[in-house]
């Protein structure tokens, strides 16, 4: 899979994902608090397509700072 682009509503990558992902393989990402932000937790998006075909699959996630809904 490529990986064709990411979105932060808020936050921002600590530790992004590789450009290319090799089939069979986990990878993990690390994300936190974009800079000079207080408590606003984490929320975006990836957009991955599957190599060598018009085959698209798209991630959203949200990490609130605190208790169950995220709020920027």
């Amino acid at each position: 899979m490529i990986l064709e682009s990411n979105y932060f509503d808020s936050g921002t990558w600590v530790y992004s994902w590789p450009a290319r992902i090799k089939a069979k393989t986990a990878v993990t990402g690390f994300v936190a608090n974009g800079q000079g932000t207080w408590l606003t937790g984490v929320s975006g998006g990836l957009k991955l397509r599957v190599e060598g075909h018009d085959i698209f699959l798209g991630l959203g996630f949200t990490n609130p700072q605190f208790g169950g809904y995220k709020n920027t």
